[in-house]
């Protein structure tokens, strides 16, 4: 007699669901996609022509200011949200 299978285990899926005690694994990569992640929006607002928008002609002075202002909190975000340096 043949065993009855899951559904979600007959389809191939892995399955995510955790149960309530314990705690999904930290992923070593982590850190690092964090820092991707807010590099490639430095790029996209330094490098595309996504800057024409805060260096318009009518734009006030200070908005370039305040847009290196989002980019430094996002990298120092990441760097708290990493967890510190390694040594």
């Amino acid at each position: 007699m043949r065993a009855a299978r899951l559904p979600a285990l007959a389809s191939g899926r892995r399955t995510t669901a955790i149960l309530p005690g314990m705690k999904r694994p930290t992923e070593p990569d982590a850190p690092a996609m964090l820092s991707l992640l807010v590099f490639a929006i430095a790029v996209l607002l330094f490098g595309s022509p996504l800057r024409r928008l805060w260096l318009a002609e009518g734009a006030p002075g200070y908005l370039p200011f305040i847009v290196w202002l989002g980019v430094i909190a996002l990298g120092g975000w990441a760097a708290h949200r990493s967890g510190g340096h390694d040594a």
